[in-house]
């Protein structure tokens, strides 16, 4: 599969052409920038609705999940909304642990995307699961690949 920006061995973005796996993994990361940010608004639906939660991004997204339990690295589902990724409807799922560190997963149907990128001072790792497609977004690649076993088990 193909790597963005920020894996040994690739050519910088400037000297190479742009997939859409790396404006995939970009827009994330832009994506994960701003929501990471707000922690007033943006949970769409909070994590005392989860069941609500889950159905509702089911339905938008047409991808079947369970919540990742990102419990083992000390995070706890925040709440979750639908976002557009690539032009797609596409789901995030917000976590905070004690300190108030946020992590996020965001998920799309087929589009086959894998690889990683760090940009905006954050790690996001993509991979797929049959015809899901999901992301970690963390504030270092250490922790994104830590919980990236955990959500793909979700898909």
């Amino acid at each position: 599969a193909p790597v963005a920006e920020g894996e040994k061995g690739v050519k910088p973005a400037s000297t190479r052409e742009i997939g859409k796996t790396d404006v995939t993994l970009m827009e994330v990361a832009d994506a994960h920038k701003v929501y990471a940010a707000d922690k007033v608004h943006a949970d769409e639906v909070p994590a005392a609705q989860e069941s609500e939660l889950i159905g509702y991004l089911e339905a938008v997204t047409s991808v079947k999940f369970k919540t990742p339990d990102l419990s083992a690295e000390g995070f706890k589902l925040r709440g979750g909304k639908l976002v557009e990724i690539v032009g797609q409807p596409s789901g995030a799922l917000f976590y905070e642990d004690g300190n108030g560190k946020s992590v996020a997963v965001y998920f799309m149907k087929n589009e086959n995307m894998s690889g990683s990128t760090d940009r905006n001072g954050y790690t996001v790792v993509g991979g797929q699961k049959e015809a899901t497609s999901y992301f970690v977004a963390a504030e270092n690649a250490d922790l994104a690949k830590k919980l990236e076993g955990a959500v793909s088990a979700s898909f």
